[in-house]
């Protein structure tokens, strides 16, 4: 970010902003959202860097299905998980969860929601039809405890109760 920049570099924010456009300009660097920004030629994936940008979160919905190979789409936006409300970007979907419910993410270059996780925050925020899930159920063996442990971090009892159901319904619980 700018203000790290300027802790590093000791160079003012004024001639920070003027480096950021004369690399702008020049396609050495790609902007994510205000105030960060990304090298081109930087080795490390993209995902890394869209999570770090808009940290605290991992990826998932069908951006983590197309990850795994659970689906032939490929999304034409990322979709991500966080705690906080924030602008979203180009290309970027941000899906806003409860902190409680904010876990289950491993590292593979960039956070990325375990497939039960995927599975479980597909159903949470109604983003596939449970016909499309069950085809792709077919090809997962998953822990159904992890499941269990998920519907009892939901404060909700009305929410807790509606997601067991759909749970139920597909034999994950």
């Amino acid at each position: 970010s700018v203000s790290d920049l300027v802790k590093i570099t000791h160079f003012s924010k004024e001639k920070i902003y003027n480096i950021i456009k004369s690399l702008n300009n020049k396609k050495q660097i790609i902007f994510l959202k205000k105030g960060k920004y990304l090298l081109n030629q930087d080795t490390k994936s993209d995902l890394y860097y869209l999570a770090l940008a808009f940290s605290p979160s991992y990826v998932s919905l069908w951006s983590a299905l197309s990850y795994y190979g659970l689906t032939e789409q490929v999304p034409m936006q990322t979709h991500l998980i966080t705690t906080k409300n924030q602008r979203t970007a180009k290309n970027i979907i941000l899906h806003k969860i409860s902190k409680e419910l904010f876990f289950d993410y491993i590292d593979v270059g960039f956070p990325i929601a375990t497939k039960e996780k995927v599975i479980f925050d597909l159903i949470w925020f109604n983003s596939i039809s449970l016909n499309e899930l069950k085809i792709i159920l077919v090809k997962l063996k998953l822990d159904k405890n992890k499941f269990r442990y998920y519907v009892g971090k939901i404060k909700s009892k009305q929410t807790r109760n509606k997601i067991t159901i759909k749970l139920k319904n597909l034999g994950l619980l």
